[in-house]
């Protein structure tokens, strides 16, 4: 995709459309230092429709104090086909080339129907061989270009297309100016409403990813069973004990302290579900690097800000799970108080830090 920038462009507006709301984010550079212009627009119950999207993308952009109208944009969880793949020992434009070609014949599809991206994850051994480690990114035009479309329709110009890992990581090291390689592997875990991607990570490097079928939603389904309420007054109940909304209690009828109970119950039987997933996706890590298993872990995304479910991933894993708690950015004074959750943010701001890096373009 044609890059628009130049020498005196603003910044790209990063573009992360979840399940629940839209979040943009712009970084500022001044002689004072770097902040971030961020708005995030609530998204219509179910599943939004391209009209939604658009009206919201707008209402963000008329939210925050945004320059220019170039954006990078992560592509939708569910269009994405991960992939850890073992590769001859090849680099540069001959390895992203044979990666994009192998995904064909794994994904039954011809090269020029899709759209990839790598991460190259470094050199292991097979049954004593040399080999290059990638994770494979693999995303149909079909989805793709309806989704580009979209955001073209709401005013802004696309530039890139990006993956949640590397816009995760990006958001995560978003205080960290240098390209210091850290040895130490983490989980990052980016729990979005509808699904959640785990990856591994080793200082700015992706390793691993692996979409999991297991989100917020699935919280608030347990919730809804337990207190015989719909989907959308569990969440709105999960959003009340957390101090997200000032609404009045939205139960009348239900005890305050059966609610917690129910939320507490059905964050922890949501951890159990992920921490099967985690421990395989680490044994798997620790043998094709010869290392230890990762036992530290970064959550990001709307999970970040569910307490109980970040506790109870430690408990249920053994991993050290935290949460980005306190901004590792200045927010700009333009940006609405609401949309400035760090964790929520982490993958928009990452996604205007593209190109800084991390990821590698394939055609």
């Amino acid at each position: 995709m044609r890059n628009t920038a130049t020498s005196r462009s603003p910044r790209p507006i990063g573009v992360d459309i979840g399940s629940r709301c839209v979040k943009l984010a712009q970084l500022r550079r001044s002689r004072h230092g770097s902040s971030v212009v961020a708005a995030c627009v609530p998204l219509p119950d179910g599943d939004p429709g391209r009209e939604a999207i658009i009206a919201a993308i707008q209402s963000a952009l008329r939210a925050g104090d945004f320059s220019g109208r170039r954006a990078v944009a992560a592509a939708p969880h569910e269009l994405i086909d991960y992939r850890n793949m073992r590769m001859p020992r090849l680099t540069g434009a001959a390895l992203v080339a044979a990666v994009h070609e192998n995904l064909a014949s794994h994904l039954d599809v011809l090269p020029d129907a899709y759209t990839s991206q790598i991460f190259d994850a470094g050199d292991v051994w097979e049954d004593d061989e040399p080999r290059r480690e990638v994770v494979a990114m693999a995303v149909s035009h079909d989805g793709l270009f309806p989704f580009l479309d979209a955001i073209e329709a709401a005013g802004l110009v696309p530039a890139a297309v990006d993956t949640a890992p590397g816009a995760g990581l990006r958001g995560m090291h978003a205080a960290d100016e240098s390209d210091d390689e850290s040895p130490t592997a983490r989980f990052l875990l980016d729990v979005g409403y509808s699904a959640t991607t785990m990856a591994i990570v080793c200082g700015t490097s992706v390793r691993f990813v692996r979409k999991l079928a297991l989100g917020l939603v699935t919280l608030d389904d347990d919730t809804a069973g337990a207190l015989s309420v719909s989907r959308s007054q569990a969440a709105l109940v999960r959003d009340t004990l957390a101090g997200r909304t000032n609404e009045e209690w939205p139960l009348a009828g239900t005890e305050h302290e059966a609610a917690v109970l129910s939320v507490r119950a059905a964050a922890g039987r949501l951890a159990k579900q992920m921490a099967s997933e985690i421990q395989k996706s680490g044994q798997y890590y620790a043998v094709t690097f010869r290392t230890g298993r990762p036992v530290e872990g970064t959550v990001v995304g709307g999970g970040s800000t569910e307490r109980w479910l970040v506790d109870s991933l430690k408990k249920e894993t053994g991993v050290a799970f935290a949460a980005i708690e306190s901004s590792p950015w200045t927010m700009h004074p333009s940006t609405p108080a609401a949309s400035t959750a760090p964790g929520v943010l982490a993958a928009a701001v990452g996604l205007a830090r593209y190109g800084e890096r991390v990821t590698r373009r394939v055609a």
